[in-house]
């Protein structure tokens, strides 16, 4: 196991993130998984793997540029704001 409850506890403490019971366990769990996934696509070369052929050959859409949402509408969308402007919880402690 590469991560452990408590790892996985005193990250949501840093990041500020309440975790409900049984949740740390299920993560444990979860990041393994694509932990032990990730392993396997770093010992796989690129042409070998069906996945990453699947991802690199896919179609993706083309990017193009597209004018900004309004400013009225941004501010309508944002969980916060204040004098036009959007607001957001403190980061970091002075």
């Amino acid at each position: 196991m590469v991560y452990s409850v408590k790892r996985i506890e005193a990250l949501a403490a840093v990041a500020r993130i309440s975790l409900r019971p049984g949740e740390a366990e299920r993560l444990c769990r979860e990041l393994d998984t694509m932990y032990a996934r990730a392993e396997v696509l770093q010992d796989t070369a690129a042409g070998e793997n069906p996945f990453l052929e699947t991802v690199l050959l896919s179609e993706l859409r083309e990017d193009r540029a597209q004018p900004p949402l309004p400013r009225e509408t941004v501010l309508r969308m944002a969980p916060a704001t204040r004098d036009r402007y959007l607001t957001v919880p403190r980061a970091v402690e002075e």
